[in-house]
């Protein structure tokens, strides 16, 4: 096992402080995560509190006193703000050379930091991290497709939309880009989108009816002349979706919710959808069905993960993970396990 004192000297010359945003019912999951990042970097981290409990403030803010590297912000918001107006109030508070952040449900089991530096001497931007559970097939946006969901990193036709989960930007450039635009991470109907912007983007053709968070940011960055990159990093595992689907878990209405919703006929589901949801209302069937299938793995992992990091469970949570292919239960398992093993080693 590799500690700070082997890190790559030139690393402790970065002023690099990652975000990491916790919403409500994640905190005694996620939090031993954070610890993998203290052995396997230098840079720093801010802890956010986004709509958490008092317990877990109070858990957040404490676990902060333990390191000169980390430290504690809260949106003294009783409700989840969000995630890319979260991300926008964070920038708007950076000073540093760079703007970076991560997911909580993030864990390091290695040194990764250098390449992620290197790559931003070329490109504004450097991102990672699609969930354990993402399929390859869904790497790209097809054209009839209106919902640009978090998961794509390009569309058909070749322009690249970057992914929330974690990233680097480098800050100067990325604050000019906000001030011009008056575009921020939020994410945004195409009514929302001002029109130059909604021009630019029906002439590369991306009109759609939702963009998830940082994506119009991104392809109006990149309009800009500047460029961003994905880069695979195997020393970082996402789970995904863990802070939202945690909380719908443990919800009651959320539970009666999701049940009511597996067991629906497909256009009963599409229809209840489209009620409360605007974006949805122009869907094709191939779109549905992406999503649906999106959904089931987004939330037997979550549901399996919490249940398998829930101390008072006897059960090992395996029927959560009956409607995944054997290939990704076997994937998810492992990923059990490592949770596992990171909350024995650094939970107290």
């Amino acid at each position: 096992m590799q500690k700070p004192s082997q890190l790559n000297d030139s690393l402790h010359s970065v002023d690099l402080t990652f975000n990491i945003i916790y919403t409500t019912m994640t905190v005694h999951h996620l939090l031993p995560f954070v610890s993998t990042f203290l052995e396997y970097t230098n840079c720093k981290f801010r802890l956010v509190d986004n709509g958490c409990t008092s317990e877990e403030h109070q858990i957040l803010e404490a676990f902060c006193r333990q390191s000169d590297r980390l430290s504690f912000y809260s949106f003294n918001s009783a409700n989840v703000i969000p995630h890319g107006q979260a991300l926008s109030q964070l920038q708007e508070m950076e000073t540093s050379d760079y703007f970076a952040f991560m997911d909580s449900d993030i864990f390091a089991t290695g040194i990764f930091l250098e390449s992620h530096l290197q790559s931003l001497q070329e490109h504004i931007a450097i991102c990672s991290c699609l969930p354990i559970w993402h399929s390859q097939n869904e790497v790209e946006m097809r054209e009839n497709f209106t919902i640009m969901g978090g998961c794509f990193l390009k569309t058909h036709n070749h322009h690249f939309l970057g992914v929330s989960y974690y990233a680097i930007y480098r800050n100067h450039q990325l604050t000019e880009a906000i001030r011009a635009t008056g575009i921020s991470f939020s994410s945004y109907h195409w009514p929302q989108i001002p029109n130059p912007h909604q021009q630019t983007l029906q002439r590369l053709g991306l009109q759609k009816n939702f963009y998830d968070t940082g994506k119009v940011l991104n392809i109006l960055l990149q309009q800009r002349g500047e460029t961003i990159t994905y880069q695979p990093t195997p020393h970082l595992v996402h789970i995904g979706a863990f802070s939202g689907l945690s909380l719908q878990y443990k919800s009651e209405y959320y539970k009666l919710r999701n049940y009511m919703l597996q067991h629906l006929p497909s256009p009963v589901r599409m229809y209840l959808r489209r009620l409360r949801h605007p974006a949805y209302q122009i869907m094709s069937a191939i779109e549905q069905a992406d999503l649906d299938f999106r959904t089931v793995r987004r939330r037997s992992t979550t549901q399996y993960l919490s249940h398998l990091l829930t101390l008072s469970s006897e059960e090992k949570g395996e029927q959560y993970l009956q409607p995944l292919p054997l290939e990704l239960q076997a994937q998810i398992k492992h990923l059990g396990q490592q949770c596992l093993e990171i909350h024995k080693q650094y939970s107290k």
